[in-house]
């Protein structure tokens, strides 16, 4: 049995409490310590709103581990998320809200670095952008460009939280021929994984 090492850190005992009674009924998550993480393993941040020790917390995470950061808070400033994604989430979900079934699913999508954003945090980061493409980008003539269109039908399908499994069925590809898309789309934005280029195009406009 593949194992989906998972962690979790929070400041309010109820919430440790409740996210661990959730995980340890899925067969193949094993929960470990913070500073027992390795690469690849999940990371459960769990905060009301993301203040400036979250985010240092993350900044230092992104730096010294690779692993997966999964953060649920109720703060969804799009500003702040971007940040935080820039610095290794790649999932993000409400804290209220999110069942013990999505919880799990986003964990397992999260080990295979899939990108997973709320609906409520994509619609405000379609609303920051509507305002950028307005104030800023449309004078100047500026976007994101380079992406061709089996690029951007891809990335589309990842903001709507679509597995790579998913999205071979959805357009009639192998699974191979999504991962090679995916990755070649990643390296055209300069993004760090696949949540953080959902991130950059939806910043920017191009989905």
């Amino acid at each position: 049995m593949d194992w989906l090492r998972v962690a979790i850190r929070t400041d309010d005992p109820i919430t440790m409490h409740g996210v661990t009674s959730c995980l340890r009924s899925h067969p193949q998550i094993q929960l470990v310590p913070v500073d027992q993480l390795a690469p690849s393993d999940v990371l459960i941040v769990v905060v009301d709103q993301v203040g400036r020790d979250t985010m240092t917390y993350l900044r230092a995470m992104g730096k010294s581990k690779s692993v997966r950061v999964l953060l649920l808070t109720d703060g969804f400033d799009a500003q702040i998320i971007l940040a935080a994604v820039e610095y290794g989430v790649v999932g993000v979900l409400p804290r209220t809200g999110t069942t013990p079934v999505q919880l799990i699913n986003a964990v397992t999508a999260a080990s295979a670095d899939q990108a997973i954003l709320s609906t409520a945090l994509q619609g405000e980061l379609l609303r920051q952008v509507k305002r950028l493409q307005h104030k800023t980008l449309q004078p100047l003539g500026l976007g994101l460009i380079g992406l061709d269109d089996r690029e951007l039908e891809v990335l589309r399908l990842l903001s709507d939280g679509l597995l790579t499994k998913e999205i071979a069925t959805k357009l009639n590809y192998s699974d191979r021929t999504v991962k090679n898309v995916v990755q070649r789309l990643i390296d055209k934005v300069d993004a760090s994984n696949r949540t953080h280029a959902v991130a950059i195009a939806l910043r920017a406009g191009a989905i």
